[in-house]
């Protein structure tokens, strides 16, 4: 069905024009008859009424002093029309339209939302720190007992206090560090005895409540691994260095003090070995020496061999020396020779501070010795005796 007046195709139950706004009732055909001739009349008005919207209207002019008219354009719909004519098309939109306007109005509330809270968390504290070491252990910073980490750390709340905590307890015996007006911090953290020796991971949390997402790993040795200081600041385990050594000791049995001077070489080793340490003439080689027996004075040449057992490891030394073989020569004739390896001394220390090692010594009492003169005999007194060095070509 279209409009008598402009034309437009109309809805079936359309009472208003949704062009023009002219009332359509009239316009249903009483019966197919009617219809036709309703049709064919209605046709030719509404072609003599678009021609006479078309044909411009003269109107004379009084005085050349004006411009002429121009045509009046067709009257505006009332507002009531109008109106109606809106409803109609609001009628005409289908189901599946109007669910997509809902779900693009959804789409558009959500997606300020989501902004809005993007913006919100993008604007929260989110704190991260970074740790740094003098020493590691594949790769991963490291620490000992007595030594200190470096944290640095950024976007903590502004001037609030800092707490770094060890797989997410409170460092023990660490102060709260605290941030600046920028929410940056930077702490020196001091392993202490209280640090289990394995792998940790350091986080921080600042007074808000904000807390690291990711913290940093950090491995904690026994004093002198990876090349961290052992005990009172002793050299590492894989140091090599000497330690020079004076000796007091008293002879057992002759009651008879001596003072010797030995020097203990220490060789690092890698982790967790820790080190070597021998004399030079513990090498299997020959060594001769003149001396005079104690109880005699009897003037006699020695010639010996050696071997050494020894460590290093968190600033204690320990060394033991065995007599591999040993050779009397007396000045005035006859041999006696050792029947067998033994054991000769051992000493043990720890450092003390100050480059300076002390300790224990300990001389065995060598009497297994064959002479060729029956009525000749040699042994090597024991001795008990403490001693001292010092740390030299560390």
């Amino acid at each position: 069905m279209r409009c008598m007046f402009c034309g437009t195709e109309l809805s079936q139950d359309a009472r208003f024009c949704g062009n023009c706004g002219r009332l359509v009732e009239s316009m249903a055909p009483a019966n197919e008859a009617t219809s036709r001739s309703d049709v064919s009349g209605i046709s030719d008005m509404i072609r003599e009424e678009q021609r006479m919207q078309q044909t411009p209207v003269i109107y004379a002019q009084p005085s050349t002093s004006y411009p002429p008219f121009s045509p009046m354009p067709p009257p505006p719909p009332p507002p009531q029309y109008e109106k109606q004519a809106q409803q109609e098309k609001r009628r005409a939109l289908s189901p599946v339209a109007k669910v997509a306007i809902i779900a693009a109005c959804v789409v558009v509330v959500l997606g300020t939302v989501g902004v809005g809270l993007l913006l919100y968390f993008q604007n929260l504290p989110q704190p991260v720190i970074s740790l740094s070491s003098a020493y590691h252990v594949n790769g991963t910073p490291a620490g000992a007992t007595g030594t200190t980490l470096h944290i640095s750390g950024q976007k903590f709340s502004s001037s609030s206090a800092i707490t770094f905590l060890l797989d997410n307890s409170p460092l023990p015996d660490n102060e709260a560090a605290r941030s600046d007006g920028s929410g940056n911090v930077s702490a020196t953290l001091t392993i202490t005895g209280d640090w289990s020796i394995g792998r940790h991971t350091i986080t921080a949390r600042d007074a808000s409540n904000y807390i690291t997402k990711s913290g940093v790993a950090v491995i904690v040795v026994p004093q002198g691994e990876a090349n961290t200081p052992g005990p009172n600041g002793a050299p590492p385990d894989d140091a090599s260095f000497e330690v020079n050594a004076t000796i007091n000791a008293t002879l057992e049995g002759a009651n008879q003090q001596f003072n010797t001077t030995e020097t203990f070489i220490v060789t690092g080793q890698p982790d967790p070995n820790g080190g070597t340490v021998c004399q030079s003439i513990d090498n299997g080689q020959s060594h001769t020496t003149s001396q005079t027996t104690v109880d005699t004075g009897q003037g006699y040449n020695e010639t010996s061999t050696y071997s050494c057992s020894g460590t290093y490891k968190a600033g204690r030394l320990t060394y033991t020396e065995t007599t591999t073989s040993d050779v009397i020569t007396f000045n005035s004739g006859g041999t006696c020779t050792l029947a067998s390896p033994q054991a000769s001394e051992q000493l043990s220390g720890s450092y003390s501070g100050n480059g300076t090692f002390s300790g224990t010594v300990a001389y065995f009492k060598l009497s297994s010795y064959n002479c060729s003169d029956p009525g000749s005999y040699f042994f090597h007194y024991g001795a008990q005796g403490s001693w001292t060095g010092q740390v030299s070509n560390a």
